[in-house]
């Protein structure tokens, strides 16, 4: 399959919001969500399946035909970020509702909500086992949830501002966390510790990733 880069693009139509997720190289398609913004894409591990979230709406897409599979509806406001489990067969949905939702791939349904933020989910990122998930949000927390079981298994409290993305080294031992107070904290996931903040940034992180190899982390900011 064809490398593929994702973008979202916003039209203001005289009907309302249309907004388009496109995807493609060599030959683009346009997949189009109405009405509302796409506010996070991302690709199952196989790329065979996009989801985009929306305004309260996670839509699944069949990338080689360009067709949407099915609409998962649970969350009652806009949803921020989605993430595939490293296995394709769970999604991950954070929203502005302050929930995390876990969703079967195969069925469409529901299998958990996990509560414990007290403000809007930013980002939603699992482990490279798949047995945790890191999800931050703009209380300035970002919480570790056992995907067994549903339980948080430590809450990570370090940055002044909001937490605006998440994202865990290829080891699984590190998570960086990028934040409205133009910082990057990187921790100690055994442990729940920080190791070490990164500044650099004039102004808040938008988000934060790591290469393959775990060696550098890349942090962009508004």
């Amino acid at each position: 399959m064809k490398r593929l880069l994702v973008f979202v693009l916003m039209f203001i139509m005289v009907s309302g919001f249309i907004a388009n997720v496109s995807y493609g190289i060599d030959d683009s398609k346009t997949l189009k969500v109405d009405p509302g913004f796409v506010y996070s894409v991302a690709f199952s591990p196989d790329g065979k399946i996009l989801a985009s979230g929306s305004d309260g709406n996670i839509i699944l897409w069949d990338v080689a035909a360009g067709s949407k599979i099915k609409t998962l509806k649970g969350h009652s406001r806009d949803v921020s970020s989605v993430s595939f489990s490293p296995d394709g067969k769970t999604l991950a949905s954070g929203g502005w509702d302050k929930s995390v939702i876990l969703w079967d791939i195969a069925t469409g349904s529901k299998i958990k909500t996990l509560k414990g933020h007290s403000r809007d989910v930013s980002s939603v990122s699992f482990s490279p086992d798949g047995k945790i998930l890191a999800s931050g949000n703009l209380d300035s927390s970002v919480i570790l949830w056992d995907i067994a079981t549903g339980y948080k298994i430590k809450t990570l409290a370090g940055h002044s501002l909001g937490v605006s993305s998440v994202s865990f080294s290829p080891d699984g031992k590190i998570l960086a966390s990028g934040n409205l107070d133009s910082s990057v904290i990187l921790w100690d996931i055994a442990t729940g510790y920080k190791i070490k903040t990164l500044a650099g940034h004039s102004l808040g992180v938008s988000s934060v990733s790591f290469s393959p190899d775990g060696k550098i982390l890349a942090s962009g900011n508004l």
